[in-house]
C-alpha cells in the first residue's frame, strides 16, 4: 500500500482509550474527580510472558482513563489509602511534567495533590454496598 508523503508513525498507532500525556500542553494542570476504579493486567515490557496489575481510573465527564504510574500511585495512596474503591469520590490534582523513563525524560502525568471525596450516589438496586448476603 503506498503511503503518504505527510503519513508519521503516530498515524499507524489504534486510538487508546487512555490519557497520553504528550498529547496534553506542557502547562496543563486540572482538577479531576476520580469516578470509578479499575485494575487490568498489562504485559511487562522487560519480560512480555510476565503481567503486570496497574490501577486505571476513570474521571467525572471524561472519555479516557488514566493508567497510574507506581510514582502517582504512592501518592494517592497515602492522601486516600490503601482501599481503592475508597478513592471513587476524590478530587486530584494533575500536572503534565517530565520523567525519567528507560534512560529517557518524557511526558508524563503527575499527582500534585488529592482531597478524599464523596463517591457518587449509587443507582436504585446497585447491591454492592459490600455485604456478602
Amino acid at each position: 500500500m503506498p503511503v503518504a508523503e505527510n503519513t508519521t508513525t503516530d498515524d499507524l498507532t489504534p486510538p487508546s482509550n487512555h490519557m497520553k500525556a504528550d498529547q496534553f500542553p506542557e502547562n496543563w494542570k486540572a482538577i479531576l474527580t476520580i469516578e470509578d476504579i479499575n485494575v487490568e493486567e498489562y504485559k511487562d515490557r522487560d519480560d512480555p510472558s510476565k503481567a503486570k496489575k496497574k490501577i486505571v481510573i476513570s474521571w467525572v465527564g471524561k472519555e479516557k482513563t488514566y493508567v497510574c504510574n507506581a510514582t502517582n500511585k504512592q501518592f494517592l495512596e497515602a492522601a486516600l489509602g490503601k482501599r481503592l474503591m475508597g478513592w471513587i469520590g476524590a478530587k486530584v490534582k494533575m500536572a503534565r511534567g517530565r520523567a525519567k523513563f528507560n534512560g529517557q525524560m518524557v511526558p508524563s502525568f503527575m499527582v500534585v495533590g488529592a482531597e478524599p471525596g464523596s463517591p457518587p450516589p449509587r443507582e436504585a438496586g446497585d447491591d454492592t454496598d459490600g455485604v456478602p448476603f
